[in-house]
């Protein structure tokens, strides 16, 4: 949320609920049965190996950190991929 009240989406909050929270990434085969199906492991692993690096790299920077970071449109279209997948399985 903003000051205003207002919701905003929040990078750091999405890779805390997909890496801490749920465990889906890194490692989406652990989830399969409890969280997601078998068929939605290759697209979540390709969006860990595009999305992992930038993370490892920048850490703690703010979202236009990653937002100018040169492989950031691989991580769009990997995410973008999972969620055709996801919605499909909804």
């Amino acid at each position: 949320m903003s000051d205003d009240g207002a919701y905003y989406d929040d990078l750091d909050l999405s890779v805390h609920v997909l890496y801490d929270d749920t465990t889906v990434l890194p490692d989406p085969v652990e989830s399969v049965g409890s969280i997601i199906t078998a068929d939605e492991v290759d697209v979540l692993e390709k969006l860990n190996s595009v999305l992992e690096p930038i993370i490892a790299g920048l850490g703690d920077e703010p979202d236009a950190a990653y937002l100018a970071h040169p492989d950031w449109s691989a991580v769009v279209s990997a995410a973008a991929d999972a969620v055709q997948v996801l919605e499909r399985n909804s």
